[in-house]
């Protein structure tokens, strides 16, 4: 009989901290059969299961979806020549999405001095170890009710689960968007922005369109870019997006490391069956 191990967020959390998420996501997309899949099967809406060597490993997918999407963005930031990412700013509307973020941004984005967060849901849900590297790093942490002082003077901004980003009402030269809000981005920061990258063959957000018509801004395949060796030649100058709306499967190279690395931890619960652990078991 198969053994499942059930992993809740913060198991995710604590297991991606042991490692970097964001080399295994760019090696697997360089591997001859690697890349973005969907990994496993689904139980309900909820919850991803995915196998190996007898055991599986049942893992919440919105968490997994939302490491996966900070961990793209790392990858793409961290191949641009400019600008160099002093300043995050995270509006997120889940308060565990902008721990998440940060836990990607603070340890794998290099020279990251100061990080502003709002949470729609009320108070970011930061631990206290990453505000702890945060402090041994020398950067600044600032959690903020109001997404315009989240984002006043930062060239990193995380816009993420909004249907509306009208606070987003400015973007200064060298700004880096990355965008998991489908529509909400404002119809002047959208005609500010000189470079889209996204996914290839995917919907984009009918905003782009409905600003520029048939002359959109230069787009590049993330995928691509991030299975080359040469680093993105942008300007300091240009306003980029990082679209990551029509990213939905998960790495399945990442889903299986998270779940090998809290098994080693003795993270998570473990069941005979798919069948979730019930509370006291």
């Amino acid at each position: 009989m198969t053994s499942t191990l059930w992993l809740d967020r913060d198991d995710v959390q604590r297991a991606y901290e042991t490692f970097d998420p964001v080399m295994l996501i760019v090696a697997d997309l360089r591997a001859p059969n690697g890349g973005e899949t969907q990994p496993g099967s689904a139980t309900g809406d909820d919850v991803l299961i995915v196998e190996d060597g007898g055991v599986s490993y049942a893992l919440p997918l919105h968490a997994l979806r939302t490491v996966y999407r900070a961990c793209l963005a790392a990858a793409v930031v961290r191949r641009l020549s400019a600008p160099r990412i002093a300043t995050v700013g995270l509006v997120v509307l889940r308060s565990w999405d902008a721990s998440a973020y940060l836990n990607v941004f603070v340890r794998r984005v290099p020279e990251v001095t100061h990080v502003a967060v709002c949470a729609g849901e009320g108070q970011a849900d930061v631990p206290e170890r990453i505000r702890d590297e945060l402090f041994m790093a020398g950067a600044t942490l600032a959690a903020e009710e109001d997404a315009r002082e989240a984002l006043f003077g930062a060239n990193l901004v995380v816009v993420d689960g909004f249907e509306d980003a009208s606070w987003l009402d400015q973007v200064s030269a060298g700004t880096v968007i990355v965008n998991v809000s489908d529509d909400a981005l404002p119809a002047n920061v959208v005609k500010a922005l000189t470079m889209i990258y996204g996914v290839a063959g995917a919907n984009r957000p009918p905003v782009y369109r409905r600003h520029y018509g048939r002359e959109m801004p230069r787009f590049g395949d993330l995928f691509e870019i991030l299975r080359s060796d040469e680093p993105i030649a942008n300007r300091s100058t240009d306003v980029c997006v990082i679209d990551l709306n029509g990213v939905d499967a998960i790495s399945r190279e990442l889903t299986l490391q998270i779940g090998k690395t809290a098994r080693g931890l003795g993270l998570g619960r473990w069941t005979h069956d798919v069948s979730p652990p019930r509370n006291g078991e």
